[in-house]
């Protein structure tokens, strides 16, 4: 083989590559088909397990020498839920954190994506007269 013969065929190959790659990588879609495992006891994912849970209060009133605080839990995840802890701030007038309290709102108990509960605290603060609630964990 003679050199320019080598250097056409180079030539020829080089193209065809970058070529190939130019088309693959304007014209057609990058984005591949994900592949899925069948067979055996591999099933693909049909949903993300998503745990999350909300809480609100629905009442702050003061019951004699105490003040409750009236409330509920919703799962607004996609999976049951069996443990709900919540933190139950307790304010004074002017907004200042005065008590906080974690309790469970759920404890061994189920609850569905969807569905709520209602749990109750107490305090004997005698300078606490708001309340609000957050959730802490779920699980």
């Amino acid at each position: 083989m003679n050199d320019r013969l080598l250097t056409i065929l180079i030539i020829i190959v080089v193209a065809t590559v970058v070529g190939s790659l130019a088309y693959r990588n304007y014209f057609m879609n990058g984005e591949a088909e994900p592949e899925v495992l069948m067979g055996g006891d591999w099933e693909p994912i049909k949903e993300e397990r998503v745990t999350a849970a909300w809480a609100k209060l629905t009442e702050c009133t003061q019951k004699g020498s105490k003040i409750e605080a009236l409330g509920y839990v919703e799962n607004t995840g996609n999976v049951d839920l069996t443990y709900v802890t919540v933190k139950v701030i307790w304010s004074n007038r002017h907004g200042l954190i005065v008590e906080e309290n974690e309790k469970y709102a759920l404890n061994n108990e189920t609850l569905a994506p969807g569905e709520t509960k209602k749990f109750a605290d107490t305090t004997n603060s005698l300078t606490a007269t708001q309340c609000n609630v957050e959730p802490v964990d779920w699980w």
